[in-house]
């Protein structure tokens, strides 16, 4: 199941549950979005060409983060940027989501572990964060 946590015509994030079972590959982002989030599948025999991606400059104004849970349970609550909550989402094992706009908070429900990947470059928790307090 694809899921996406959305208010007042932002949206927070994008949740591929681990029992998704696509048909081909898919991304549900739009194009111009300066995270790419999506599945990739193909058949076994299928290859692909040796390739580069192109360096270019980009201008980007927001950090967006994926994470996919290797082990473990986690919530995830969303809030807006002034600090009131939007929802909250319960994350197993296998699920990975997009967390594209707004506030998040991470609360660990059974150990875990998992992959992230945010845009770089990174200099700080004083540079690269603000934390605020929920309403």
């Amino acid at each position: 199941m694809i899921e996406k946590i959305e208010k007042d015509g932002v949206l927070y994030a994008i949740i591929i549950r681990h029992d998704y079972e696509p048909q081909a590959t898919e991304f549900f982002t739009p194009k111009e979005n300066s995270m790419q989030f999506g599945i990739i599948k193909h058949e076994k025999g299928y290859v692909e060409k040796p390739h580069f991606h192109r360096k270019r400059e980009r201008v980007i104004w927001n950090t967006q983060e994926t994470l996919q849970l290797v082990r473990g349970e986690v919530a995830i609550d969303f809030y807006t940027n002034e600090g009131e909550k939007v929802a909250s989402t319960l994350l197993e094992t296998g699920d990975a989501i997009l967390m594209a706009e707004g506030t998040h908070a991470i609360r660990v429900i059974e150990d875990f572990w998992g992959v992230k990947v945010k845009q770089g470059p990174y200099i700080s928790i004083e540079e690269d964060k603000a934390f605020l307090e929920p309403k």
